[in-house]
Formats: C-alpha cells, structure tokens, sequence
C-alpha cells in the first residue's frame, strides 16, 4: 500500500484510565478511556490489513484488530471502526493507521492521511480518547472532530464536544465546537497555536459524506455554527470525488518520484559526510533514502521523506483469527524475522560530524547519534519529523518506531563577540491638532499621527453646507511662531517643523441673491424683507418673508420659490387697513432665490338664487347671499352635480375683508378637490331651520375652506 509522503500524523486513542504521556521531553497528562475491542466494521475500495510481522491478512467486514495490525487505504478507498460499539473512526483515502495493544490500553495511530472520529454518547467521568501528533496530544471527550497533517502542521476541527490537552513545549491548548485549531511546528522545537472559526469549507468529502446521511451528526454541526444548507449526499459525494482525484494526481506524482530513486540506487550510507568510516548497506524491503557525498565540503541534501514500502504480493494472506479463540493480542501470520527500518543522517561534513550507533534498527530499539561540531562551529538544530530526540552532552537518543527515520543536524559558526555601536536614538515626534467650530465645517490633516519634522503635510478645510471658508492659520505650538505654508483655497501645505502644530480655520456664512418677479399687477405690490427690514440678500438658513399686496381687484393666486410652489409658507394677514398684504416665509438655500408672484384679478359675484356652478376665480364684496328660493339645493365651487363632486377646474372663491357670505336655509355649498375658499371676511350658515339637514352648510370633498386674517366661519339664525 503506497502512502502520501510528508504527512505523519499520529492520532493516538490512549484507552486507558490515568495514563501520563511522555513527549518531546515533556509529560503531558490526558484523560483515558477504556475499550476492550476494535473491529473494522466495513471497507470501501482497497483496504489493506497486515500483521505485526507485515504479512497481509485477509480482510472481512467487522473484522477484530489486534496489536500491530496496520491498516492502509489506497485512492478512493476507506475503512470504518468501532471501539466497543460506541466509538466510531472512519480512516480517509491514502491514509494508514496501526493498532497498539497492551493490556486493556489500546492506541490507534494513524500514520498518514486525515480521519473522522464521532463518540456518538458521552463517555463516563474519567474516560476520554486522546488525539496525538508529532507536536500536541489533546484530549477529546464526547466529541466529533476531524483531524489533518501536513508535514509538521496538525489541523483539528471540532465539530461537537471540547478538548484539552498541551503542545511538545509544554503550551495548553483549548478548543470546542465550531473552532478550528492549528499547531505549526518548527526544527527548533518551537510550536505556534492559531485558534479559527471553522467553517464547512474546513471539512473534507470523507466528513461531508457522514453530515448528509447523520441528521444527527448534521444537527451538532448546525449547532456550532456549520452551514450545512448545501450539504446535501449529492454535493459531498461531489467534494469527496473531487479530492478524490486530487489525491490520486498527487499519490501517482509521489510514486513516480518513489520509482525514480529506486531505479538510481539502492544504497544506503548511514554515517554521510565524507567520514573515512562511512559504511554503505542495502535494504531490500525500503527504497534509498540518503545521498551519497560528493566530495570533501560538499552538503549531504535532504531526502524525499519515505513511508515504509509494504510489500506487494510477497507473503501470503493470512486468515484473521476466529473471534472464539483469538491468538493472544495478535494476529501475527507466523514467527518471522522482525523488520528493521533505516536511519538517515543529513549534514555538512565541512561543519561537523555526525555518527549512528547502527544504520538500520528494529521497532523499540533505543538508537544514539553522536553530534560533534567541528572547531568554530556550534550545533543550531537536531530534528527529525519521525522521531523525538532526547539530548545529552552532544548524544540524541530515541526508540526506532516502525518506519524509517531521517535525522537532520544543522551547525552554524560561533561568532566572535563584537561591539555594538550605539543605536541611533530615535527621532523625536510631534503631532498636529486642528480647531474650528465643528457646527460650521472639519479640518483634515494627511498624514496624521506622530510625525517627525520634515515631513510634508497637508490641512485641507472642509466647510460644511452653506458655509466656507474664512481663514486659516498655521502656528508651532512649541514658539506660537507662524508656519510657512502654501497653496490656495482650502488646502495649505507645509513642512513639519520641530515642535507640536496647530491649524485653525474659520469658516462663513455663505450669502445668496433675492430676485423678484410679478406676473399680472405692478411690481410695488411684491416687496423681501429679512428680519423686517427690505433686503435683496440673506444668508443661508436665514429666513426670508415675502410680502404681497392684494386689492379688490388683484390677488396674490401663487407664489414659488426657484419653480416650486410650496417652498413659501403663508404665515399672516393685515386685513385691518388698506393696503391688505400677506406674509409668505422660506429659508434661504445654498443657491440665488428667485421669487416668482402671480396675480389674478377675481369676477365679483353678488349671491346664487339657485343651483350654480363656480369654474373661476371669483370674489365675494360686502353682503352676498346664496340661496336656492326655498327649495333645497346646493352651489357648486370647482366641482359638478355629481354627488362624487369630482374637480372641474382650479377654481378659487375669495370673500375679502370686510365682506360676509350667508349660506341661506336649504342651500349647501359644495366645494370640489382642487377647488378652495380663502375667508378673509365671514361665512355666516342659517341654522334657524326645524329640519337640521335645511340648515345652511358647506361641504369640503378634498378642497380646502381656509381663514385668513380675521376670516371666521359662524353659524346664525336668520
């Protein structure tokens, strides 16, 4: 079974109760949980099982693992697992796991590769499965998450439950549901945590495949912020295919490199460097890792990382042991020789020397590398991505676990001390403050901030609506001296001097034309006043009265503002000696007014005996009565007998001051949608009738009956 290269992730199910794990030199605690079985429930695609001893054994669905069965699935392969019925693992494509038991204690290492592990119930006080890689172990309880490795970068995403647990340097990692937790690691032993929100983008085909057919799963992923909207078994088997393809393109691309070097040699030196002792042996079972020197200073270049190659078709297949008599914690095809894995040293020989105390080492055998520096040199890394090194007096030592490993040792030269020259101090800084009436407009200052003197900078005043700008002033704060500055407008420049700056800017009112016209009587009868004075100007904001003259025979029908004709408010009336005026009001913009007055001469009417109809602009003098000759009827004003009193015209019945309008007994005047009576006199109704519905009346559908001055409407008996 051939295994991405580079990705060495170590998940560790540590089922046991209070078991200490020791790493990189640091003693990490974990809660255990205890199972007593696993079984490989059922496989997809090629799914290849072999004994401790590396003989292959015949694979069947709910197949029980045994110590040091190992596991591999090939492209577009996977295998499923259960821990005591509770615990479920599923193993993604290209990935391998081996199984470690002892005693009740059992581990599943994955070794390369991505996996899936859901504890669909809690487990009890105390019992816990433990996640393992080359540079963390984290406990997990209860949980579901997904697990990644990439060369010394470990992914976990948890998609249910929290877990706990330490880096290789002793930091404490935390993590739950919805978060994503990253841990990088460095040659030197360093480890860098990120905490991320995880979205559904973080997780594989292999996990999207068990979120659209588990509700259950789904839910708890809803739960912690997954959008599993588009995860449907249609789309994730549509991810899954696509990595799929992806990781066959990469896996045909490694073997292609494996076959290469395999072809090249099949030697292997284990001293490297340029050592007269240097011993070369051949392994027949692994390809060649290290490079052979290429003369005196030359550097020893790293390998390609190689996972053991398993054998193809070289040992027989083996029967599993049956469940009733299962051969004591394993399953081992035979007594056969145990495999030994090759050590690979890389480092220059011009800076030091590096020695193994063997080339090649069974499993659990304890191995030592001897690093000696070379004079004026030091040792900067011992690392390995297989192994973790224990240091003592220039001597690393580790247990060969089952697979080959590669040491890499990197020296750099010892520098003499040499003095230092003082740092320049820094420069001092200063800033720049601005003062305005903020009601009035902003100054903004580029660059802002610290600034050291010298720098260009630029005050650029902002008014803001109908003002601008008056002045602006530039002084140094340190000497009140006045800053030299350019440009016009609102924008000045000038150069930072050596002191704190202030620019202060004042801003104006911004002032605008009052022009006038009249249509339809004489110019005098129009007059501007601001703040009861006769103006032709006004600020912006400020208000504006238009006063108009009005007569028996001309009155003021519109007034607009620049075309619009509502933009002036009525707001009095000195009806009490003539001339009568009105009093029209707006405020003044950011641009020139024109006012535009049209005058109307009205027909004066003397009263209605009958129904009749009012299209125009009339006017009521003195005493008018409408009446029907005592049969009920109803006057008309800008609208027709149509009980909807639907709009005719734009009429307008105007009673002048002084004048008074009885609305006779049975007689209602009726006024129509863009019709209206403007009351400067008195509109007197008879309401002296026995029958209330003779009474005189008035009856507004949309139009308007508005009183102006000492304009009232009054009810009376005749």
């Amino acid at each position: 079974m051939k295994s991405t290269g580079e990705r060495i992730l170590v998940f560790a199910m540590c089922l046991s109760i209070a078991m200490t794990a020791i790493f990189a030199g640091h003693k990490v605690m974990a809660e255990e949980a205890v199972a007593s079985t696993i079984r490989m429930t059922k496989t997809e695609g090629e799914v290849k099982v072999t004994d401790s001893s590396g003989t292959e054994l015949k694979t069947t669905d709910n197949m029980r693992l045994f110590n040091g069965n190992h596991v591999g699935t090939d492209k577009a392969s996977y295998a499923y697992f259960n821990l005591d019925d509770k615990k479920a693992v599923k193993l993604d494509a290209i990935s391998e796991t081996e199984i470690h038991k002892k005693g009740d204690n059992l581990e599943v290492l994955v070794l390369s590769g991505n996996m899936y592990f859901n504890v669909s119930e809690k487990l009890k006080g105390g019992q816990n499965v433990n996640v393992r890689t080359s540079n963390m172990v984290m406990g997990i309880r209860g949980t579901i998450i997904q697990t990644r490795q990439n060369g010394d970068t470990t992914e976990i995403v948890f998609i249910d439950g929290n877990g706990e647990g330490e880096t290789s340097d002793g930091q404490h990692i935390e993590a739950g549901p919805g978060e994503k937790v990253t841990v990088q690691g460095d040659q030197d032993g360093s480890v860098k945590i990120n905490t991320d929100k995880a979205t559904i983008e973080d997780l594989g085909g292999f996990v999207w495949i068990e979120i659209a057919n588990d509700p259950d799963a789904r839910d708890k992923a809803e739960g912690a912020g997954f959008d599993t909207e588009g995860v449907t078994p249609e789309s994730a088997k549509d991810r899954q295919n696509k990595e799929e393809q992806a990781n066959s393109d990469l896996q045909d691309k490694v073997n292609k490199n494996k076959e290469d070097q395999d072809n090249n040699s099949n030697n292997d030196t284990y001293w490297g460097g340029n050592s007269t002792q240097a011993q070369t042996v051949t392994n027949t079972n692994t390809p060649p890792q290290a490079v052979t020197p290429q003369g005196q200073g030359n550097t020893v270049q790293p390998e390609t990382p190689q996972e053991p190659a398993i054998p193809e078709n070289t040992n027989p297949v083996v029967e599993q042991p049956s469940e009733e008599d299962p051969p004591a914690e394993n399953n081992d095809g035979g007594s056969q020789q145990k495999k030994k894995y090759k050590i690979t040293l890389n480092f220059d020989s011009d800076d030091g020397k590096v020695k193994s105390t063997v080339s090649e080492a069974e499993e659990g055998k304890s191995v030592t590398i001897k690093v000696s520096p070379k004079d004026g040199y030091k040792v900067k890394s011992v690392s390995s991505k297989q192994v973790d090194l224990e240091e003592d007096d220039g001597k690393y030592t580790f247990d060969m676990p089952a697979k080959d490993v590669t040491i890499t040792v990197k020296f750099e030269k010892v520098e003499e001390d040499t003095p230092q020259p003082e740092p320049e101090p820094e420069p001092t800084k200063y800033t720049v403050t601005t003062e305005c009436d903020t009601s009035q407009g902003s100054i903004s200052i580029s660059p802002s901030g610290e600034l050291t003197a010298g720098t260009s900078v630029t005050a650029t005043a902002v008014p803001n609506e109908g003002y601008s700008l008056d002045s602006m002033t530039i002084t140094n704060t340190s000497d009140n001296s006045a800053v030299t500055a350019s440009g016009d407008g609102n924008t000045k420049s000038f150069t930072m001097p050596e002191g704190n700056v202030k620019v202060s800017a004042i801003f104006k009112l911004n002032t605008y034309d009052i022009a006038t016209s009249v249509s339809g009587a004489d110019a005098s009868f129009v007059s501007v006043l601001v703040n009861g004075e006769a103006a032709t100007s006004a600020a912006y904001g400020q208000k504006v009265t238009v006063r108009v003259k009005m007569d028996d025979n001309y009155y003021p029908k519109t007034i607009s503002v620049n075309g619009n004709s509502e933009a002036a408010t009525y707001v009095s009336a000195n009806t009490g000696e003539e001339p009568w005026t009105l009093d029209y009001e707006f405020t003044m913009g950011t641009a020139n007014a024109q006012v535009d007055v049209t005058y109307v001469t009205p027909t004066a009417i003397t009263g209605y005996d009958s129904d009749g109809w009012m299209m125009s602009v009339t006017s009521i003098k003195g005493d008018v009565k409408f009446s029907t000759n005592d049969h009920e009827g109803s006057i008309f004003v800008g609208t027709t007998m149509d009980e909807e009193l639907d709009p005719m015209t734009d009429t307008l019945l105007i009673i002048f001051p002084g004048a008074t309008l009885t609305i006779g007994e049975r007689t209602t005047i009726k006024v129509g949608s863009n019709a209206s009576i403007i009351n400067y006199g008195t509109i007197k109704c008879i309401v002296s009738m026995e029958t209330e519905e003779w009474n005189g009346s008035i009856v507004e559908a949309g139009g308007q009956i508005i009183n102006r001055g000492n304009g009232a409407i009054v009810n009376a008996e005749e």
